[in-house]
């Protein structure tokens, strides 16, 4: 799915659209955000969730990466994550982040 998705957003803003991704699972951020970097360059989040999505991967009990799709993106975790998402550990800056 983070590859598919990936691809799609990358293309959208290639060609110039605003891509709009509406998951229902946090883990699209894991996609949206290292497309968005791909073309634009440095990136910033807004984030308004109802909990904080930062949970080390070694804490988690499910291994769910919509338990720590920030923490990924922030690369406060996930150094020892598979591909696909080894590539995307670290991708977003702590103060181009914002949590509400």
């Amino acid at each position: 799915m983070l590859d598919a998705l990936h691809g799609r957003v990358r293309d959208s803003l290639a060609a110039g659209r605003f891509p709009v991704v509406n998951g229902a699972d946090c883990s699209v951020l894991l996609a949206a955000v290292p497309a968005l970097a791909d073309v634009a360059g440095d990136v910033g989040l807004v984030f308004i969730g109802g909990h904080e999505d930062a949970t080390p991967m070694k804490l988690s009990a499910s291994g769910e990466a919509a338990n720590m799709e920030v923490a990924l993106l922030l690369g406060l975790t996930g150094q020892q994550a598979p591909e696909p998402l080894l590539s995307r550990v670290g991708l977003l800056r702590p103060e181009a982040l914002v949590m509400h």
